[in-house]
C-alpha cells in the first residue's frame, strides 16, 4: 500500500527544504527523496558548485556578503529545478526574492526544519562551517 500511495503522491510532490545552516536540510532531503523515490537536488552542491565551479566559501570570501547573496539569488533563478522532487536550499535563498518567487510560482511547497539554536551551533562545529 505505502509504495502505491508514495508513487501517486510522488507525481506531484514539490517540497522545497528552508531552514538555518546546520538544521538538517540536505540530510532531510535525501531522506525524503529516497523514502518516496523522487529526485533531490542540494543547491549549494547540484546548483551553485556547479555554476561557479568553486566551493560556496571560496564564492563568499571572492564577494563578499552582499554580492555573494545577489549572485546566489541570481544563480538559483536561473537554474533548472526539477518537475517534481525535493530541493535543499541553503540557508541563505530565502533572502533572495526572485529565486523564492520563482519556485512558489512553479508550485514548490516551503518547510521550514526548526531546530534549536544549541543544535545549529554543535552541528556547525561539527561541520567546521564558519
Amino acid at each position: 500500500m505505502k509504495s502505491k500511495i508514495c508513487a501517486q503522491e510522488n507525481q506531484k510532490m514539490k517540497i522545497a527544504l528552508i531552514g538555518l545552516p546546520g538544521s538538517g536540510k540536505t540530510t532531510i532531503g535525501q531522506k525524503l527523496s529516497s523514502y518516496f523515490g523522487t529526485e533531490w537536488k542540494d543547491v549549494d552542491d547540484d546548483i551553485l558548485e556547479k555554476a561557479w565551479g568553486c566551493s560556496i566559501g571560496e564564492k563568499l570570501k571572492e564577494l563578499g556578503d552582499e554580492n555573494f547573496l545577489q549572485a546566489e539569488d541570481e544563480e538559483l533563478f536561473n537554474a533548472d529545478f526539477p518537475e517534481i522532487g525535493v530541493l535543499s536550499l541553503t540557508g541563505s535563498n530565502p533572502l533572495g526574492d526572485r529565486a523564492m518567487k520563482k519556485l512558489k510560482d512553479a508550485g514548490w511547497i516551503f518547510v521550514w526544519l526548526d531546530v534549536s539554536s544549541e543544535d545549529v551551533l554543535e552541528r556547525l562545529e561539527n561541520m567546521k562551517v564558519d
